[in-house]
């Protein structure tokens, strides 16, 4: 092999080795924004999920006092329908 192409294959190997670098220094840079990218996706499903959290709250509040106010009425109801079978002596089954 002459010198000249040994340098030339010297020359060749630097320059693959240099294009590699270029490569793994985009490749880094690509995953910094992706990993920023999906760090803003991560913030807002966390505010997401806050406020699913807040809204089970508020539904859970509206369900309690919607389902006592029901209990109250079943129990007066029983209420009037225990004095009217003492009034009128009928026995529950």
């Amino acid at each position: 092999m002459t010198e000249s192409a040994l340098i030339l294959k010297r020359l060749d190997s630097m320059e693959k080795t240099i294009a590699g670098l270029a490569t793994m220094d985009a490749l880094e840079s690509l995953a910094r924004s992706t990993k920023e990218g999906f760090g803003s996706v991560n913030e807002r499903f966390d505010r997401m999920d806050d406020r699913f959290d807040r809204m089970n709250d508020r539904f859970d509040r509206i369900e309690n006092i919607s389902i006592g106010g029901h209990e109250r009425r079943i129990d007066n109801l029983e209420d009037r329908v225990r004095v009217i079978e003492t009034k009128t002596n009928i026995k529950r089954s």
